[in-house]
Order: structure tokens, then sequence, then C-alpha cells
């Protein structure tokens, strides 16, 4: 749902670090405008729901610690159309599976995919250069 404000974006080089003698590329590169402070969007929240702050205040902060839970346990959270939540992991890659164990995980991470409406507004964005 974009209101008509362009997504600001620069024009970057890059080298092929897999053919480093390949000549460099240019490449687009979003430019944020700012942030969105947790405060503000409390803020935003409790004038929205018509609620006091502190109520906003604990619903946000009662909601990150079910996530957090809910991910511990190994499940799927899907915030509706804010998008799904779910723990990643990265291994290296081995000759047998009995070498795969708890041990070779390398790292843990949080993916997110966002849900239809955040989709419909990146098809729906629009960009100037800076």
């Amino acid at each position: 749902m974009n209101v008509g404000i362009p997504i600001h974006f620069k024009t970057i080089t890059k080298t092929n670090v897999l053919q480093p003698k390949k000549p460099r590329k240019y490449y687009a590169q979003s430019v944020t405008t700012g942030e969105a402070h947790f405060k503000t969007l409390l803020q935003e929240t409790a004038k929205a729901c018509k609620m006091s702050q502190v109520d906003a205040n604990r619903l946000y902060y009662n909601l990150e610690a079910i996530i957090q839970q809910e991910l511990e346990a190994g499940k799927v959270v899907r915030l509706g159309g804010i998008g799904s939540f779910q723990i990643g992991i990265s291994s290296n890659g081995y000759d047998t599976p009995k070498e795969v164990t708890s041990n070779q995980i390398t790292k843990a991470k949080i993916n997110y995919r966002p849900g239809k409406p955040f989709k419909e507004m990146l098809k729906a964005l629009n960009f100037k250069k800076v």
C-alpha cells in the first residue's frame, strides 16, 4: 500500500568474487530514509487501538516472549498478514548421514516469510534514484 512515496536507491559497483578479473558490474541498492523505533510503534498501536500505551507495551513484550517460546519449541509462528517465522539452521556437507550430528550445526537463524499483504506491498513499490 505505497502512498506514492518512492523507495530511494543508489547505484553501487561489485566485483564478482568468483571471477575477479571480470569487469565490475553496477547494481541498485536501497537507501533507508530513517528508522521506525519501537516506542513510536507502541504509540501508534495504542492510538489506533484506543488502548493505553502501557497496555500496548504489555501486549508487545508478551507477544515477543510467546513467539520466542514457540520458536524454541520448533514451531512455525504465523502472524496473520505479517507473515511467518521459523528457525533455520546451517551446517557443512558430509559424506554420510552418520557424520551429521548436532555438533556440525554452524549457525541458527530465524527465517521470515512475508504474508500476503506484505508481498502485495512489495509488488506495488515505486523507486527513485538518489
